[in-house]
């Protein structure tokens, strides 16, 4: 896989965005996938947390992608600003830019803040447009476990 694609949760419980067990798996996923490639919503939460792990992931994990930000209406893209190896897209609708996201990667990963499916979400909404696109996709459960779908 070249290019990766993230989807998260802005809370876990009381915490923001993913839980430790999510990000250690999201840390082994990098590795196993190298990615050349990543982008994400910038959003706060586990899109941030996702962000930090592939900036830091060269020293960390060996690994050196390229982020992609892709924000929506209201996202702060002040910490992004003028950083080497970024690149941060024109703002969209959020719906239209998950829909980006996806579109332009090879593999989508989520990580949901629980295994039961809403219906007004943004990370659910994009999980359910990577199956209707037959995308491959990891979805990354609050315990740390994986669900690979269609995975090559």
């Amino acid at each position: 896989m070249k290019t990766i694609g993230f989807t998260g949760t802005r809370g876990v419980e009381t915490a923001v965005g993913m839980s430790p067990r999510q990000r250690a798996a999201i840390r082994q996923l990098l590795v196993e996938y190298a990615p050349s490639e990543v982008r994400h919503g910038g959003c706060v939460g586990a899109d941030t947390q996702f962000d930090e792990i592939c900036w830091r992931a060269p020293i960390d994990l060996g690994v050196c992608p390229e982020i992609i930000i892709h924000p929506g209406p209201g996202t702060n893209l002040q910490d992004w600003q003028d950083r080497i190896n970024t690149e941060i897209r024109p703002r969209r609708p959020y719906l239209e830019r998950n829909k980006d996201i996806v579109d332009s990667v090879d593999l989508i990963i989520a990580c949901p803040k629980s295994e039961k499916e809403e219906q007004r979400s943004g990370r659910w909404s994009t999980i359910r447009y990577t199956r209707r696109v037959h995308k491959p996709l990891i979805i990354v459960w609050p315990d740390g476990t994986t669900l690979k779908e269609a995975i090559l």
